[in-house]
């Protein structure tokens, strides 16, 4: 599912673990893309970590905020308005 990047109010570790939930079968891309490991995502996901760390959850939600991007620009979601030909 696409969403927009928009999430004025939202705490980044909430952002991260809904984008965790959203990409489940994707976690061994997101282990390779961001190199943390699949163990510590999907203990992140299931609430077993009390205190990630902000640089994680910050390289996380940096990752996630590119991919909703590029997900968003091939559906066409964020074209650029095109000027008309005089």
């Amino acid at each position: 599912m696409v969403q927009t990047a928009c999430r004025m109010g939202t705490s980044e570790l909430d952002f991260v673990l809904r984008q965790l939930q959203e990409r489940k079968g994707g976690w061994p891309q997101i282990e390779k893309d961001t190199g943390m490991p699949y163990s510590w995502l999907s203990k992140l996901a299931r609430g077993l970590i009390d205190d990630p760390g902000v640089k994680k959850i910050e390289k996380l939600a940096r990752y996630f905020r590119l991919l909703e991007k590029q997900e968003a620009e091939r559906a066409g979601l964020c074209a650029e308005p095109r000027q008309a030909v005089a």
